[in-house]
């Protein structure tokens, strides 16, 4: 009996390895080719934001058709005859009570549809920006580890020309630690590069709700091309419809504006019901007036951003060039004893710098554009919604 079990447990252990054993091979994920249009796609892809900004626009639908019958059911009751306490008959006319139904609610409720449509929208054009954001912040990253991997071998080569300088007699000890603590540094900025590569990948796969371990092989090229031209005040008024900060604002005013219309028509400016309308359509007024001027210095700031990042790219494109011209000279001059190690260190170091800069411009340029094809700019991004007016 003994022996039985024990063969039972040997068995039941070697099929809990073998489970385990596959189960760790089928969680290791597959590398993925991707162009910015199916990380796109892939992301909008069974979204839970999406899905939930999907759901507040059928709620807002069946809050229209909730008031609109009601309203329907109202207007159906004025002129009825209905049985009084006096024992006769009183005829329904529209009082406050149905003019809230009747003419509040219902315009009330389509505001909402209005915002929850705009939400839908925004929240779509918000994860298209987030995935190209961090597609280019992974080209960007792999950029950077390649300009890092060409400092590096620069500074290799320097190093093992002043060595064997000072092998031969011809440059002092200085130059050799001098090569040898920008080697060092170079090293450094190779491993930094890659962590930086790793985050933006993990990045990349959480903003498309893959496994932050997959490997991504990116297909579409960062580069440069230059944006359609931008008619400033054409997107503002685009955006009047499209903002969701902007929608919000200007439908809380339509909302409490007229609930304030419908308290002036039917309480008296002494009522606390009167003085809250009033006071929330004051607020809603000034929000609103706020909400025109942010949504004017957001869009002409995104595009003197873009207007500034196009020509920082062509600035330090021909800095780069110079940068390498440099760095080139220097190294010839210090191969015929006309230069110090020093002036190939700090050429070297400023061609690095310059290739850095031409690499952030490039991406500051990319997410520039990215932002007017999607409507997405900075300060308009928290949804905001209209409240319901007091009674």
């Amino acid at each position: 009996m003994k022996k039985l079990l024990a063969g039972f447990f040997v068995v039941v252990l070697l099929f809990a390895a073998t489970v385990s054993g596959s189960v760790g091979e089928d969680s290791q994920p597959e590398a993925k080719s991707l162009s910015l249009s199916q990380a796109i796609e892939l992301a909008l892809k069974e979204n839970h934001q999406i899905e939930l900004a999907g759901i507040g626009v059928e709620k807002a639908k069946l809050a229209v058709d909730q008031a609109e019958s009601a309203a329907k059911k109202a207007n159906n009751q004025i002129g009825n005859e209905i049985p009084n306490a006096a024992g006769g008959t009183s005829t329904i006319r529209k009082d406050q009570n149905l003019a809230m139904v009747i003419d509040v609610l219902p315009k009330q409720a389509q505001s909402g549809k209005v915002i929850a449509d705009t939400a839908l929208s925004y929240t779509e054009n918000s994860i298209k920006f987030g995935v190209e954001a961090a597609y280019y912040g992974v080209q960007q990253a792999e950029k950077l580890l390649e300009v890092s991997q060409a400092s590096f071998k620069r500074a290799e080569e320097q190093y093992k020309q002043a060595q064997a300088r000072f092998n031969a007699g011809t440059s002092a000890k200085m130059e050799v630690i001098s090569a040898e603590a920008q080697l060092k540094s170079a090293e450094a900025g190779v491993n930094e590069a890659q962590s930086t590569l790793q985050v933006a990948m993990m990045n990349l796969n959480k903003t498309l709700g893959l496994n932050l371990e997959t490997p991504l092989k990116l297909t579409d090229s960062f580069q440069f091309k230059t944006a359609e031209a931008v008619d400033v005040e054409k997107v503002i008024q685009e955006m009047t419809d499209q903002d969701i900060s902007f929608v919000s604002a200007r439908e809380e005013f339509n909302i409490n504006q007229l609930n304030f219309d419908y308290h002036e028509k039917y309480y008296t400016s002494n009522t606390f019901v009167y003085r809250d309308a009033q006071y929330k359509y004051k607020e809603a007024e000034v929000k609103y007036d706020n909400a025109k001027v942010d949504l004017r210095l957001n869009i002409k700031g995104a595009y003197l951003d873009l207007k500034t990042a196009e020509e920082n790219y062509h600035v330090l494109t021909k800095s780069l060039e110079q940068a390498k011209e440099a760095y080139r000279l220097n190294k010839l001059r210090y191969e015929v004893g006309m230069a110090t190690n020093y002036d190939v260190l700090n050429a070297e170091a400023a061609l690095k710098q310059a290739e850095l800069g031409l690499l952030n411009a490039l991406y500051n340029y990319n997410l520039a554009k990215a932002k007017f094809a999607y409507g997405i700019f900075p300060g308009s991004s928290s949804a905001g919604g209209a409240s319901a007016p007091g009674m």
